[in-house]
């Protein structure tokens, strides 16, 4: 095999926010330094507001249009920009995967953050294998999935009482104020929670053959508590993983 073609090529898409693209990129340069070819590819609304005087070899910054170029607005209907972004973003990667692989330069793996689950379903339906690459603390991971299996009635009827809490397993008592704003009904963005919901979904759907063997409470500490996941970038066979940068 020519020594380029052997060259692991990760495609990594990453939501157009500075929390977003900053952790992107610092994960990006370190798959750099690991003899990596990494194409980090975001919506035109943040890459245009990207610095691009310097560079690293071996990383390649990528735009692509999810129909909102100049961002949008708060008063912008949510549900209506989600299934814009959703259409356009995928239709984007899909171009990207297909386009590198014509040019005999197929992407090994395709990495995607938050807010972006369906990435993941693009990816394989081109036989490409993903990874969700978890940019908030782990424990944040534990809160949303715990919501979302048996959690979600006791932390929405009290959310308003400041002298409520709750501990979920795992994880040390919480008050309202300290979980993710998200899941407050009242909050801006609550619509915003079901693409958590989707990733979870999606995981739990990829995952659970490789490593349910056991209860409810083994996998879900095999699958949220795990705390590094070797990744090998050049094979096609490597299931989907989940990574978290602040384990």
């Amino acid at each position: 095999m020519d020594g380029y073609h052997s060259i692991p090529r990760v495609l990594l898409v990453t939501f157009p926010g500075q929390g977003h693209i900053n952790p992107s990129l610092q994960f990006s340069k370190r798959l750099v330094r690991m003899g990596i070819q990494v194409t980090l590819a975001t919506a035109l609304s943040a890459f245009n507001c990207m610095t691009k005087t310097t560079t690293t070899q071996g990383l390649t910054v990528v735009g692509f249009s999810d129909g909102y170029d100049n961002g949008w607005q708060d008063t912008d209907d949510i549900e209506h920009i989600a299934s814009m972004v959703r259409r356009r973003s995928s239709e984007a990667v899909a171009d990207l995967i297909t386009s590198s692989s014509n040019q005999g330069q197929p992407f090994t793996r395709v990495i995607y953050t938050m807010m972006f689950p369906w990435i993941g379903r693009v990816a394989r339906t081109l036989h490409v294998p993903s990874t969700f690459l978890w940019i908030q603390p782990a424990a944040v991971l534990d809160i949303y999935f715990y919501y979302f299996n048996g959690y979600e009635e006791a932390i929405t009827n009290n959310w308003n009482d400041p002298s409520w809490s709750i501990e979920l397993p795992g994880l040390p008592r919480l008050a309202p104020r300290e979980l993710p704003s998200f899941l407050n009904a009242s909050d801006l963005y609550y619509r915003s929670l079901s693409s958590f919901k989707e990733h979870l979904e999606c995981i739990g759907a990829l995952l659970r053959p490789q490593i349910c063997t056991g209860s409810t409470n083994a996998r879900l500490n095999a699958m949220y508590h795990a705390r590094c996941h070797r990744v090998n970038f050049s094979t096609q066979n490597c299931p989907a993983m989940v990574l978290s940068l602040n384990a």
